[in-house]
C-alpha cells in the first residue's frame, strides 16, 4: 500500500480511521514528538475485567505502571542471549 498511496495514507477500517506511516524514520519521529497520544488506549468495563483494571503489560496505559513493566519485562526476555538463542525461529 505505501508503494501505491505513499509513505502516509488514511486508512478507513469499518467507522475508524488510521494513519498510516510506512517510513522507519518517520515513524519514530510521529512515535517521540505523540507518543503517548498513540500509546493510551481507552477504557470501558469490558477492558477492565480482562486487564485487571489495567494491570497487565499489553494493553496498560502509557505512565508510571507502564515504564515499571517494561522494565521487568524486556531484560529476562530480551536480553541479547535469549534473542540470540530464538534467532532461527
Amino acid at each position: 500500500m505505501a508503494m501505491k498511496y505513499g509513505n502516509v495514507f488514511l486508512l478507513r477500517l469499518g467507522v475508524r480511521n488510521l494513519v498510516v506511516v510506512s517510513d522507519p524514520k518517520l515513524a519514530t519521529e510521529v512515535l517521540h514528538t505523540q507518543g503517548v497520544e498513540f500509546g493510551s488506549r481507552p477504557r470501558n468495563v469490558v477492558w477492565d475485567i480482562f486487564t485487571d483494571s489495567g494491570k497487565d503489560m499489553v494493553f496498560t496505559e502509557y505512565g508510571d505502571h507502564w515504564r515499571r513493566m517494561r522494565r521487568i519485562m524486556t531484560l529476562p526476555f530480551f536480553t541479547n542471549k535469549v534473542v540470540q538463542q530464538y534467532r532461527g525461529m
